[in-house]
């Protein structure tokens, strides 16, 4: 694999398509009134591409077993235990099913299409020699149409739309992965995300302070589409901008939420945060993106805007993601947004001081 070292060269990534030619391969044998037999199970669930997939998916704790399920109801009704992680998946495959030709022809689209392109568009908005190493796994997932796990971008046919492809589409996960190889050599970060341990607040002040930079500048930069309502038609396009309007309507609400989880982090009590964090981090709603995504993309976005603020200074929250508020609240100054209280800033800078001490 080709290390991508700086900017104005060229990368030459190669999609690994295997694991969801074998899926489609075998929704073709049930399209033809087959059922899976044990040896077709063994086949999907042991192939290395499906196997990183489900593991990207460590969090569901039973994915694995759950997509097993899953696969063996593809001739009747799916299971009613999935939970909402299962049912997105049951309808990607479904989607995948009943749309042989598409899935190839999007297949056929990411296998021919210029990843450079795409890997030019993260760099722009990444410090200088940051280092890519890009590895892609094609998948047919409904419920994640892209996503950065475990150094790997994976990247669902089910959602996937050529006539929508810009050079933008698939920088946001590359994105990601530039910001990664920072972070792998930050000493705080690395201390506290390298083996993390969930019961301690300082791994989720870290989690939360990477997660507003990682995910905030990825759609404000790379895919603002997904923070913003889109023109045209279509069932899909019509459920994203009512996402949007409910986000915008409650934008008080997502500042709140954050404000709260930031407000337990640094106190003493002995909340369990991983509740209030995944909410704000997760889609537990199903509405397309997670409210911590279009919160910090539109706080990102304002730092765009704002007169006062550099693109180098944004960029520099890659090596330094404590300063996100802190700049944040320089653009809503600027252009008459929400702010976060000095207090808070000052608290959350002082847990910062003992955590570096």
């Amino acid at each position: 694999m080709d290390l991508f070292k700086t900017k104005g060269l060229n990368v030459d990534l190669h999609p690994r398509v295997d694991g969801t030619l074998l899926l489609l391969n075998m929704l073709d044998k049930v399209r033809e009134g087959h059922q899976l037999e044990k040896t077709d199970m063994k086949k999907i669930l042991s192939h290395p591409d499906i196997k990183q997939w489900l593991r990207a998916y460590g969090w569901i704790g039973n994915a694995s077993t759950k997509f097993e399920k899953i696969l063996r109801s593809l001739h009747a009704e799916p299971p009613s235990d999935l939970g909402q992680w299962g049912n997105k998946i049951v309808e990607g495959i479904r989607i995948a099913y009943e749309n042989p030709e598409k899935m190839r022809d999007n297949l056929q689209y990411i296998q021919s299409y210029d990843w450079n392109v795409a890997v030019q568009k993260a760099l722009a908005y990444l410090p200088e020699n940051t280092k890519l190493e890009p590895m892609m796994i094609v998948t047919v997932d409904g419920f994640n149409g892209g996503m950065f796990r475990h150094d790997t971008v994976f990247l669902s046919l089910v959602f996937f739309d050529p006539s929508q492809v810009d050079m933008k589409t698939f920088a946001h996960e590359f994105h990601h992965m530039g910001v990664d190889y920072w972070w792998q050599n930050h000493p705080l970060i690395h201390k506290f995300m390298e083996e993390p341990k969930k019961e301690v607040k300082e791994y989720y002040f870290v989690k939360l302070f990477t997660y507003l930079v990682s995910e905030g500048m990825a759609n404000a930069f790379c895919s603002p589409q997904a923070i913003t309502k889109i023109n045209g038609e279509g069932p899909w396009i019509a459920q994203h901008n009512e996402m949007i309007t409910i986000y915008e309507n409650r934008l008080d609400v997502l500042f709140n939420r954050l404000e709260q989880l930031l407000k337990q982090i640094l106190q003493e009590s002995k909340d369990d945060l991983s509740i209030p964090f995944e909410r704000f981090t997760f889609d537990k709603d199903g509405r397309g993106i997670p409210p911590g995504h279009f919160l910090s993309g539109r706080m990102v976005q304002a730092m765009i805007d704002a007169s006062s603020i550099s693109q180098d200074q944004i960029i520099g929250l890659i090596k330094d993601p404590f300063n996100f508020l802190n700049l944040y609240n320089k653009a809503a100054k600027e252009e008459n947004l929400r702010s976060f209280p000095r207090f808070l800033l000052q608290a959350t800078e002082e847990f910062l001081a003992k955590l570096n001490a």
